[in-house]
């Protein structure tokens, strides 16, 4: 409370007195802030800072590799060829020459330097637009098979075989082997030995010294084509001090400038070997391997060093990641999903064979999935309550089938049909099926015939076999409609025993054609 009293009363006085608290709120800023006090810094995770030196030397290292990279692959054929068609197109499109201005320049220097490839026999038949893959030398060469028949041997084994070919009746005879001289051995082995060596000379073709001679020929032919010659002859003291004829000194200077033309292009296009001499090798510097090219220009102190550089850089690049998936991808995934799972659930369930009872052994057996399983629960009864049970049961009776279904509504539809006829005096009563039976005893042997003893036996077969048979024999095919049709066409007051006699006079009709041993048998014992 004293404190609070305090500031009370300080604050009255700065209120009574302005300019006491206009000096005291300026005097507040003019004080000098507090010391900041400095927080230890967390140990940094960036690499540290190379020298600037190092890094040069890392980029000399880099150029010198890419540099040497790209000269090891400048020999292969497809690296030369698009080397001379740009050489061949910067010619065309030298300044002063307008007669490129309607032409195709690439087009035009890829066919010039294609012909002059094939003029100098280092085209492969198998190149079509421009050439791939290796040399013709860097593959092995096949082995000739060996031919060294003359051609006078030829002829006369023609001549034997035509005039053999007159008296042999079985065949040919084969010719009887000729024995050759020493001359004519050694005649077909120096044919053989020339065969080989044009067969290698064809395929070497395409080695460094061979193709540097075909080039330094070009160059000399372009150069000599294009040499100026003098308005005036110069006299003939100064070839005479010259001391050789003029001829022979220009061809000697075409010939020297352009071997160096060929191996400045070269150099600059990186295929010239600096193991070369004077003339290239016979063998291109993509036939060695790269790692023994960049020890030899660069030594083992740099091979070194830059492997450890070419490491690090390799350490720096991000991993290569997948793309995501775009939302479609995704959709169509899940569904795909779904559907084998699906699938799945379905194949999982057993099939059982149901038989069908309105058409046994025609259609074959259906498969379907099993009904649920009833448990089953452990009951006692009664041994007096059972007879109730099994009465009870017989009332109820199995569950219906569709068959059943359909009896069941056809025998209601009939006993409606019935009741509205009976109840307009249009029917007389029918007598069941065991007073017409008695009927039919009392009568006597009016009644006994194949005809009447059929239509009691098929009666009698009916009630022992139940509902089920009754079903079955009602969903036979046209079986409803001739009882409709029987139904119908019987006059009110007939019985029913002359209702299915004339039913079965229409099944007999009907199945007129199956006679068979067993109708034969029945209407013999009926007699």
């Amino acid at each position: 409370m004293l404190g609070l009293h305090r500031a009370d009363a300080a604050l009255r006085a700065l209120i009574n007195d302005p300019d006491r608290l206009d000096s005291e709120r300026d005097a507040r800023f003019d004080q000098s802030p507090p010391p900041y006090q400095e927080r230890e810094s967390l140990p940094s995770t960036l690499p540290p800072d190379s020298p600037p030196e190092e890094d040069e030397q890392h980029e000399r290292l880099s150029d010198w590799f890419m540099r040497i990279l790209r000269g090891w692959g400048a020999s292969m054929p497809t690296n030369q060829f698009r080397h001379e068609v740009q050489a061949e197109r910067r010619k065309l499109m030298e300044p002063g020459d307008d007669t490129h201005i309607h032409w195709n320049t690439a087009n035009v220097a890829r066919e010039t330097v294609k012909a002059r490839w094939q003029a100098w026999g280092i085209w492969e038949p198998r190149w079509e637009v421009e050439p791939h893959g290796h040399w013709r030398h860097q593959t092995p060469l096949s082995p000739e098979p060996l031919t060294d028949l003359d051609t006078d041997d030829e002829d006369h084994e023609d001549v034997y075989y035509r005039e053999d070919a007159r008296s042999n009746l079985f065949g040919i005879k084969k010719m009887p082997s000729r024995v050759r001289t020493g001359y004519e051995q050694e005649e077909a082995e120096l044919r053989q030995r020339a065969r080989m060596a044009e067969r290698r000379y064809e395929h070497d073709r395409t080695r460094p010294l061979h193709v540097f001679f075909c080039h330094v020929a070009y160059e000399g032919e372009r150069l000599f084509d294009s040499e100026q010659q003098p308005e005036q002859e110069p006299p003939e003291q100064e070839q005479e001090q010259a001391g050789r004829p003029d001829d022979t000194r220009v061809a000697v200077d075409i010939h020297t400038a352009a071997y160096q033309r060929v191996k400045a292009q070269w150099s600059e296009r990186g295929i010239w070997n600096d193991q070369w001499g004077v003339l290239p090798g016979m063998t291109w510097k993509h036939e060695a391997s790269l790692q023994s090219v960049v020890s030899d220009e660069m030594g083992d102190a740099n091979m070194a060093q830059l492997s450890r550089v070419l490491f690090d850089s390799m350490m720096e690049c991000e991993p290569n990641r997948p793309p995501p998936q775009t939302s479609r991808g995704r959709r169509r995934r899940r569904r795909r999903r779904v559907v084998v799972e699906e699938k799945e659930v379905v194949e999982q369930k057993p099939l059982v064979f149901i038989p069908d009872e309105r058409f046994p052994n025609i259609f074959g057996p259906r498969f379907a999935a099993p009904p649920p399983a009833v448990q089953a629960t452990e009951d006692t009864e009664d041994p007096e309550d059972a007879d109730d049970a099994d009465d009870a049961d017989d009332e109820i009776g199995e569950p219906m089938t569709a068959a059943g279904k359909r009896t069941s509504r056809i025998a209601g539809r009939q006993a409606r049909t019935q009741a509205s006829r009976r109840a307009n005096g249009q029917m007389a009563e029918v007598p069941t099926a065991d007073e017409q039976t008695a009927d039919d005893v009392a009568a006597g042997p009016a009644d006994t015939g194949p005809r009447a003893t059929a239509l009691r036996r098929r009666s009698s077969r009916i009630r022992e076999k139940g509902p089920a048979a009754a079903a079955v024999m009602t969903d036979i095919p046209g079986t409803r409609k001739r009882k409709r049709d029987v139904a119908d066409s019987v006059p009110p007051g007939e019985t029913a025993t002359k209702k299915v006699a004339a039913g079965g006079k229409k099944e007999q009709k009907g199945n007129k054609g199956n006679k068979g041993k067993k109708g034969r048998k029945g209407r013999k014992g009926g007699k």
